[in-house]
């Protein structure tokens, strides 16, 4: 038997190996790990440090042979199934990954349990689309998908999410091919849908923009039919995540600023502004500040890095003087002050300008804003907007962030939000009678939809983060 002091310095080497290899020192990690072992002492958490370590040192066998041992120890852990197939697929093993998802089964289910899951089964797909086509990626994901353990699963989320496949999405298909792979959906054969769309897709004369269509109704509401005849779409909408994540990642000041540059807030600036959702948004901003009386003045809270406050500025030609912003981060705040100083360009006063633009966006908290403060700087306020904040709110923040809103007395509020339970941002159901308890109708709202045709078609069956159920909606006060 150890002493107690072998056990507590055993568990000091885990605990060591396991915070090396998530700050990705791999030497320190194997250091601790193999000295956890030599002690005489195994775990499945080091097997899998080390199976991780010999992998990213390309030592193939040694980390295949790690993570045998570490699902050994714990047969259902999806992380070291990951690792171990993506191992064999290095070592040119496709047969043998195939195999080893088969031998799997008895726990296989266990994988479609939480949504960061799918990306890692996205990440082996495309491994073996890159070294062995798209037509292989299919087949390894259908030796998923043939599994009865994985029907059932597909089977039982539609079921519980009440998708109703014959109701919403059905009427919406013409092509008898597809008609059958949501039939096969229904009756519980994933695998059949997915063949039965590679077929569709695989015929140069069917029309595949009928894939685009929207459902617009039930828990799909605002995917395409590519995702909801997509057998993966429907684990990954039932699948479990982090109820907390979105807050805490939002409220990590730590997180803010540190992976992105000016080039890079830049491009994804240029690439939102060309997108479908900018399109949208642009013609829905017309309908509710065009009324010419003076130039609409617009507040908005939660503005990140400023891509809204810019895009109202340049392609809407709201003066900056009568924008205003409040971001939680002050590096954010910074780059949102510093893109409306750059659109603007040489020719202006500068430094009268940048007076105006750092009064009116600043950093705050939306739990605790300053509603006299605001009123006193921005009213009469014409639209409050809010691009993709109200899931970074549980529903009792949500509701008070509401009750500061109507204080501020806007005409209209605008909001880019998801209005169902999706990926680890977290909408509601009922959003909308949120808006209404604090005094605002909705309007008008359109879906941001994802076209097939911006992606491989092969990519309508594969396991994907399925992130489109996103709106864009106005409200009015009552």
């Amino acid at each position: 038997m150890p002493s107690a002091d072998e056990i507590k310095n055993a568990r000091q080497l885990m605990a060591t190996s396991i915070q090396a290899v998530r700050k990705r020192d791999y030497g320190a990690a194997e250091r601790a790990a193999l000295a956890f072992l030599a002690a005489g002492f195994d775990h499945f958490k080091v097997r899998r440090v080390l199976g991780v370590v010999f992998e990213k040192k390309g030592e193939t066998t040694k980390a295949e042979m790690h993570m045998h041992r570490a699902l050994e120890h714990q047969p259902g852990d999806g992380d070291s199934w990951f690792h171990l197939n993506r191992i064999k697929i290095q070592l040119g093993e496709l047969e043998n990954a195939k195999s080893y998802l088969k031998n799997y089964k008895a726990d296989f289910s266990d994988l479609f349990n939480r949504k960061l899951n799918f990306y890692k089964l996205n990440i082996i797909f495309r491994y073996v689309e890159e070294q062995y086509g798209a037509a292989a990626a299919v087949e390894w994901s259908l030796s998923a998908l043939d599994l009865p353990e994985t029907s059932a699963a597909v089977l039982a989320s539609i079921k519980a999410r009440g998708a109703a496949l014959t109701l919403h999405a059905r009427p919406l298909v013409g092509d008898a091919g597809l008609v059958r792979a949501l039939d096969a959906l229904d009756a519980g054969h994933p695998a059949d849908a997915v063949r039965a769309t590679m077929v569709f897709l695989n015929n140069p004369s069917r029309d595949h923009s009928e894939l685009d269509r929207l459902v617009v109704e039930g828990p799909d509401a605002g995917h395409p039919i590519w995702h909801v005849i997509n057998p993966y779409f429907h684990l990954w909408a039932a699948a479990a995540c982090e109820e907390n994540a979105s807050q805490s990642r939002w409220q990590n000041t730590e997180a803010i600023g540190k992976n992105w540059t000016w080039s890079e807030v830049e491009a994804d600036y240029r690439g939102w502004c060309v997108g479908l959702e900018a399109e949208l948004a642009r013609e829905m901003i017309g309908h509710v500040t065009a009324d010419g009386v003076r130039p609409p003045k617009i507040l908005d809270l939660g503005c990140g890095t400023g891509v809204w406050l810019r895009f109202l500025a340049e392609f809407c030609a709201v003066p900056v003087e009568c924008l205003g912003g409040v971001e939680l981060h002050e590096a954010r705040a910074a780059c949102a002050r510093a893109g409306l100083l750059d659109f603007l360009g040489p020719g202006v006063d500068q430094q009268s300008v940048a007076e105006v633009v750092a009064a009116n966006v600043v950093a705050g908290d939306l739990l605790n804003l300053d509603v006299e403060a605001l009123k006193a700087k921005h009213a009469p306020i014409d639209l409050v907007t809010m691009l993709v904040v109200s899931g970074c709110f549980n529903d009792g923040e949500l509701t008070a962030l509401l009750r500061s809103i109507a204080a501020l007395s806007p005409r209209h509020l605008m909001t880019t939000s998801v209005t169902k339970r999706w990926d680890f941002w977290h909408g509601r159901e009922d959003e909308d009678e949120y808006y209404a308890r604090a005094g605002y109708r909705l309007t008008q709202r359109k879906w941001n939809p994802e076209r097939l045709s911006d992606r491989q078609s092969w990519q309508a069956v594969a396991p994907l983060p399925y992130w489109t159920n996103r709106s864009i909606s106005v409200f009015a006060r009552d």
